[in-house]
């Protein structure tokens, strides 16, 4: 049953949908500024009370001047992450296409960080765990389909 402003019984609030616009960056966080060129750029959200529930379809055609030996962020997200310590939220990548990876069976993971709009993309490429997945890693061309839940 719901409540008045569209919550309902055991949230934290209303629900909210939407649209947003994600982008590539290296450590700059920053999503356009560097030439970077998209063929899709799509992101959606659900908003339930606290909990950011979203999806994502990030074509890069073209890297512009970002910096090749960092690492890779999908910036952009609709909100910023609560900033309580240590909660970091993980995402999982459904797709990858036309990425720049040295080994075969190299799997793409990432997450969201306490008070933060971006997704920081890792690697699993080594035995002990994961490393930063690199702008040259993603490639012009590249393509991820990600999807996660994070609070705010």
């Amino acid at each position: 049953m719901p409540t008045p402003g569209g919550g309902t019984p055991g949230n934290k609030g209303p629900t909210v949908e939407g649209v947003f616009i994600p982008g590539l960056a290296d450590n700059s966080l920053d999503g356009s500024g560097e030439g970077q060129g998209y063929s899709v750029q799509v992101g959606r959200y659900v908003k339930i009370g606290r909990i950011v529930h979203f999806q994502l379809h990030l074509d890069v055609s073209d890297l512009g001047t970002l910096s090749t030996g960092q690492g890779a962020n999908v910036v952009g997200l609709p909100f910023t992450a609560a900033n309580i310590s240590n909660s970091f939220a993980p995402v999982y990548v459904g797709f990858a296409n036309s990425l720049a990876m040295s080994v075969l069976g190299m799997v793409v993971t990432g997450y969201v960080s306490p008070d933060t709009a971006h997704i920081i993309l890792k690697l699993w490429d080594a035995t002990g765990g994961v490393t930063d997945l690199l702008i040259s890693e993603y490639s012009a061309g590249g393509a991820l389909v990600i999807g996660g839940s994070y609070e705010v």
